[in-house]
């Protein structure tokens, strides 16, 4: 596979053109000096062989006149001193041989033969044969040549040294160093210049080099500046984002704190403190309107005290910049405070430097002011607000959820004292009421019916034993936490003394291997059996129930029955509340829940736990 000459040198390129040129030059000029020197040689030759003819002719034909062939002989002789002559041979005009002469070494082959007549007064008096020496005329032009030749070649060589000298100095030099220049210019050093030394092309192009690199230099600084301003942005929205996330983060998390908290004396510290320390401001203050005097009153503050803060301290809504966000329902920031004209300057708080005040209003109702404070000057940026706006509607919700949370607490306060009066009223009381109505007829049946007097009495007890029972189980209800505390054995033998009081009916209660419930089992299984016995009081008209409670080691079973008129589970279900509770608290501990009834024969209540533990 034959493989090109690469050549990636300029100077290389050059040198071999001039060597070609050179060569080529050699050449032609070698062809025509050899033609030149040829023709001009054989001519030469020509003329020498004419007149060596002609002096022969005139100086030999004197002689023969004479017959002095000693003189032919000299004469001949001499004539071989011309190097181009190497033989002469005379004959008389018989063609005798007079006199012949030839060099030393030479053949016929090499010589070029004349023969000539020799005259005297227009008689051919005898004749010669010269022989010319074709090695010499060779010689002469193979000399002449070669000279010419080498002459040239190093007038050629001279003229391409110097033509190299030339364009190196003129145009490699120049484009070398150009060349560097390019290399060297890189985005770490776009300093680098040509010299221009001419005004020729390259002169120009050096010119136009420089001014672009300097365009280029120009045009990097101007990109670096603006990739660093672009880096700086970007690290600035970074951080800033880091920031916001991080403020969501804190909001997020406060947030889920304030909605657990329904005590504003806890609520409102809590969001301060944690404001505090979340964004390391210097200081949080949270302002509620106060109704009666429509001033602000400091409720909670964290960071910038030196002593106790001082809660309860009155801000009128004409002053300072708390008042004017409170009076206006407006946001204000005041990243330098000295500039603000409605700053107002505290003592307890004098290393203020920067101010960020909102609202904190539900709907277009004002209810207070959060106030959060820094040391440094421009401390908040435009997310600040967001955040800040964020966490007042949260603390106003969170206010409006514990004012709630109080109203709820007195209003249940109120339905369970109002339902505690009605079960007295219903139970207690008329289990009393007809207790004394026995009381009173016994003295008048005493002599005339004894029997009816001991029945009467037995009455009194059941009523006077379920009335106790009855309270009993309010004063459970006041308090739950003895519902844990309590055997659920105890607690069904209160249940069914006072259902047996209040509605006169017998119930049979019966504990098998009674044992230690866990407490919110115990609570669910008294509950079922509560809601049971209540519809069997007022709804199941039944003559008689029983209750029976079975503990297993790893099982509970709780069976309630009565003999009255039963009812259709299908549309009790959608019909009655009670039974939809009782499957609730059945499913809450994992136990299932089995009522069975029909019309006019009663129900059947089955509950079965499975201790898992």
């Amino acid at each position: 596979m034959r493989r090109k000459l690469k050549i990636n040198s300029l100077k290389s390129k050059i040198i071999l053109s001039i060597g070609i040129v050179i060569a080529l030059c050699a050449v032609v000029s070698a062809f025509i000096v050899s033609q030149v020197v040829e023709h001009q040689m054989t001519d030469k030759y020509e003329v020498d062989k004419e007149a060596a003819t002609e002096f022969l002719s005139y100086s030999l034909a004197p002689m023969l006149d004479l017959y002095d062939y000693k003189q032919v002989e000299r004469a001949i002789t001499s004539s071989l001193i011309y190097e181009s002559i190497a033989s002469i041979a005379v004959f008389d005009d018989r063609g005798t041989l007079i006199k012949s002469a030839i060099e030393q070494n030479v053949t016929s082959e090499e010589l070029d033969v004349e023969k000539h007549n020799i005259t005297s007064n227009g008689k051919v008096i005898g004749s010669f044969e010269i022989g010319f020496s074709k090695e010499y005329i060779d010689e002469q032009i193979q000399t002449t040549t070669g000279a010419l030749i080498f002459g040239v070649l190093g007038f050629l060589i001279l003229v391409g040294f110097a033509l190299f000298a030339f364009m190196n100095r003129s145009v490699i030099e120049p484009l070398q160093a150009f060349t560097k220049t390019v290399k060297e210019i890189n985005p770490d050093n776009l300093s680098r210049r040509m010299q221009v030394r001419s005004e020729d092309e390259l002169g120009t192009l050096a010119t136009s080099f420089n001014q672009m690199a300097d365009d280029l230099e120009r045009s990097h600084r101007a990109l670096q500046k603006a990739h660093d301003e672009l880096e700086r942005k970007v690290e600035e929205r970074t951080r800033g984002e880091r920031r916001r996330a991080e403020q969501l983060r804190a909001i997020n998390e406060v947030g889920r704190r304030i909605s657990s908290i329904l005590s504003l004396d806890e609520l409102l510290p809590f969001v301060v403190k944690s404001l505090q320390e979340t964004f390391n401001y210097y200081n949080v203050n949270i302002f509620l309107l106060d109704p009666g005097s429509d001033d602000l009153v400091l409720k909670a503050g964290a960071g910038g005290y030196e002593g106790t803060v001082p809660v309860g301290l009155p801000v009128k809504v004409t002053e300072g910049i708390v008042g004017w966000v409170a009076r206006s329902g407006k946001p204000l920031l005041a990243n330098d405070v000295s500039q603000e004209p409605r700053y107002r300057f505290a003592e307890e708080l004098a290393d203020t430097r920067s101010e960020l005040a909102v609202p904190i209003k539900m709907g277009t109702q004002i209810l207070g002011v959060l106030d959060i404070e820094s040391t440094e000057l421009n401390a908040f940026d435009e997310t600040d607000p967001f955040v800040a706006e964020t966490l007042a509607d949260q603390v106003a919700i969170a206010i409006q959820n514990a004012k709630l949370y109080e109203q709820a607490r007195e209003l249940a306060t109120v339905e369970e004292r109002q339902r505690l009066a009605r079960d007295l009223h219903d139970a207690v009381t008329q289990t009393l009421f007809s207790a004394s109505l026995i009381a009173e007829a016994v003295p008048r049946l005493w002599k005339r019916d004894p029997a009816e007097v001991q029945r009467r009495l037995e009455e009194l007890r059941q009523l006077t034993r379920g009335a106790l029972a009855e309270m009993r189980t309010l004063l459970l209800e006041l308090r739950p936490a003895a519902l844990e505390e309590a055997m659920l054995g105890d607690l069904l033998r209160q249940l069914t003394e006072a259902i047996t009081g209040r509605a006169r009916v017998p119930i049979v209660l019966t504990v098998e291997e009674e044992r230690m419930l866990p407490p919110d089992v115990q609570v669910a299984l008294y509950r079922i059996a509560q809601e049971a016995l209540n519809n069997v009081a007022k709804h199941a008209g039944a003559s008689q129930a029983t209750v029976n409670l079975r503990c297993q080691p790893e099982q509970v079973e709780l069976f309630i029955r009565d003999d009255g008129r039963g009812f259709n589970p299908e549309s009790a279900f959608l019909k009655h509340l009670g039974l939809g509770i009782m499957r609730e608290r059945a499913e809450a501990i994992g136990a299932t829940l089995k009522i069975e009834s029909q019309v006019g024969h009663g129900t059947q209540v089955l509950v079965t736990w499975t201790d898992t533990s």
